[in-house]
């Protein structure tokens, strides 16, 4: 896991570009609120969280590389934002029930932690989530078999208990080539649920 640690911090330290917002939230800014509590989940540099709190959200980022949160902390001052970046371990440290009305998921997985977001989002709260699909290129996703989805894996992980309002899985892989390489879901949870977490 320390290794795993390293290499993302090292990555984030060389930063030469910066990426656009996740594809998923401009496919989706109709339904996605402009008020309320906004957590981008595992946000790297944070494009994703920019754009939320430029939407008016009162908006947290987590990730575990303190180089990505500190480019992020600055890229938020510079535009100002109010913003709360923080480093945080998601995996030993979920984020608590009830709290957020939106939750962002872009290029991250981890499977275990399911329960706990879903339990995070406040009753009427979204989830949108889009990640990398074990059909894309070998060079456009990650190596790891547990860090990608199977073909319609995504829907099947959050629903229930969340109810799926849109969805979207990549181009089928033709000829070695793809157009895309990533699923997303846009989902809710039902109005009068419980936010708790089941194990």
């Amino acid at each position: 896991m320390s290794d795993r640690r390293d290499l993302w911090r090292s990555r984030y330290r060389s930063v030469e570009s910066f990426p656009a917002p996740p594809g998923a939230l401009l496919c989706n800014q109709d339904l996605l609120p402009t008020r309320g509590a906004a957590l981008d989940l595992a946000c790297g540099l944070g494009s994703g969280a920019l754009w939320l709190a430029d939407r008016g959200l009162d908006t947290w980022a987590w990730d575990w590389a303190e180089p990505a949160i500190a480019t992020l902390t600055q890229r938020a001052a510079a535009q100002g934002l109010a913003l709360r970046a923080e480093v945080r371990d998601l995996v030993a440290v979920p984020p608590e029930p009830g709290r957020f009305d939106l939750i962002l998921i872009s290029r991250f997985l981890h499977r275990a932690l399911i329960p706990a977001i879903a339990a995070a989002l406040r009753p009427g709260g979204w989830l949108l989530h889009q990640t990398f699909t074990a059909t894309a290129p070998a060079d456009r996703r990650p190596a790891s078999p547990s860090h990608v989805l199977q073909p319609g894996e995504l829907i099947e992980l959050w629903v229930p208990p969340l109810e799926g309002v849109r969805h979207h899985e990549p181009t089928t892989v033709s000829k070695g080539h793809a157009t895309e390489s990533e699923a997303w879901l846009l989902a809710q949870r039902p109005e009068g649920t419980s936010t708790k977490s089941s194990d």
